[in-house]
C-alpha cells in the first residue's frame, strides 16, 4: 500500500515538473524565434482564428438546417397523410357515386318501362274508345232550362235571354251551370 502511495506521489511530482518544463520550452521557443518565424506564427494564428469563425458559422448553419429539415419532414409526413386521407375519401365518394348511378339507372329503367306500358295502354284504350284525336275538350255543365229567366227589378239587364251574364245571374235550380267533376249528386 505504501509502495502505491509513493508511486502516486512520484507521478504527481513528475506531472508538475513536465508542466514546468513545457512552459519553459514555450518561453525559450518564443524568445529564440527569428522575425520570419514570428511572422509565420502570426499568419498561422490569424488563419486559425478565421477557420475557427468559419467553423462556428458552419456549425450554426448546420444546426439550423437540421431544425428546418426536421420541420420539413413533419410537414411532408402530414401532407402525405392528408393526401392518403383525400384519396380514401375520393375512392369512397367514387364508390358511392357508382352505387347512386346504378340506383338511378335502375329507377330510370323502371320509369321508362312504366311510361312504355302507359303509352301502350293509352293507345289501346284510345283505339278502343275512338277518342284518340280530340281537337277540343268537352266542358261539363249547361243543361236544359226549365223556366224562363226573370229580368231584374228595374229591367237593368234588359230582360233578354240572349244576354249570357243576365241569364247566368238569374238562373236558379238545376239548370244553373255546375261542374261535372264536383257534382254534388
Amino acid at each position: 500500500m505504501r509502495d502505491l502511495q509513493n508511486r502516486c506521489e512520484k507521478v504527481v511530482e513528475l506531472e508538475i515538473q513536465l508542466d514546468d518544463i513545457k512552459e519553459q520550452y514555450n518561453n525559450v521557443i518564443r524568445n529564440s524565434n527569428s522575425k520570419a518565424q514570428q511572422k509565420k506564427m502570426s499568419f498561422l494564428e490569424r488563419n486559425l482564428e478565421q477557420l475557427t469563425l468559419v467553423q462556428k458559422e458552419l456549425v450554426d448553419q448546420n444546426s439550423s438546417l437540421k431544425k428546418e429539415a426536421g420541420l420539413a419532414e413533419r410537414k411532408l409526413l402530414a401532407r402525405n397523410e392528408r393526401i392518403m386521407n383525400l384519396e380514401a375519401m375520393l375512392q369512397d365518394a367514387d364508390r358511392r357515386l357508382v352505387l347512386q348511378d346504378q340506383k338511378f339507372q335502375s329507377q330510370l329503367q323502371a320509369v321508362k318501362e312504366r311510361l312504355d306500358q302507359a303509352r301502350a295502354q293509352k293507345t289501346a284504350n284510345a283505339a278502343s274508345l275512338g277518342f284518340g284525336r280530340i281537337a277540343k275538350p268537352l266542358r261539363g255543365g249547361g243543361g236544359v232550362q226549365t223556366s224562363p229567366p226573370s229580368s231584374g227589378a228595374n229591367g237593368s239587364f234588359g230582360g233578354s235571354t240572349n244576354n249570357p251574364i243576365a241569364r247566368l245571374q238569374n238562373e236558379d235550380g238545376p239548370a244553373k251551370r255546375t261542374s261535372w267533376f264536383f257534382n254534388k249528386g
